[in-house]
């Protein structure tokens, strides 16, 4: 089965659970119905044109553990690790809330607009798809909001830092360094 017809499937089933809810027909809770709009947003933006695969496949494990509830949780460790690769691995990494085409928060969104503005290349971490990754980037830069940028495996800050250093032209000379 393709990711395309997996795609399709996905949205259906996600529209239903929206219908439902509105009818409230069989009780379908309203947070699942609520996990199944943010979902729905995703799969949709995912299923643009523009989006890679990886973009897709993301959304859709991202719906799909909306859908069925919280993914379990790994053991710090190794949430620790991987975060730890993830920086380690890109010059530019945005833990942020949603993707880069379709951030979920104001201030993920802003984090966006100033990497794109910079015509930076960047790996954007979507928190909301890995609960382990949420709760562990904060552990890891010791810093208790998202999003969190960092250039070069150097934690920078988040959106209101980002704005002070692009109005500066900080952030614009670590770029060019990096």
């Amino acid at each position: 089965m393709s990711v395309h017809s997996v795609f399709g499937m996905a949205l259906g089933l996600l529209a239903c659970l929206l219908l439902l809810d509105q009818s409230n027909a069989f009780g379908v809770g309203s947070s699942v119905a609520q996990r199944s709009r943010t979902s729905t947003s995703r799969l949709y933006l995912a299923a643009a044109e523009e989006a890679d695969d990886k973009s897709k496949e993301d959304a859709l494990k991202a719906a799909i553990g909306a859908m069925y509830g919280d993914q379990p949780l790994e053991a710090p460790d190794k949430t620790q690790e991987r975060i730890k690769n993830l920086i380690e691995s890109n010059k530019v990494v945005l833990f942020m809330k949603g993707t880069k085409f379709f951030p979920q928060c104001g201030f993920s969104e802003t984090a966006t607009k100033i990497l794109e503005a910079l015509k930076v290349e960047f790996e954007a971490v979507d928190v909301l798809s890995d609960e382990s990754i949420r709760q562990g980037i904060k552990e890891y830069s010791q810093w208790p909001t998202i999003p969190q940028l960092y250039i070069n495996q150097e934690f920078i800050g988040g959106s209101d830092i980002m704005i002070n250093m692009f109005e500066s032209g900080e952030l614009q000379e670590m770029m060019k360094e990096s």
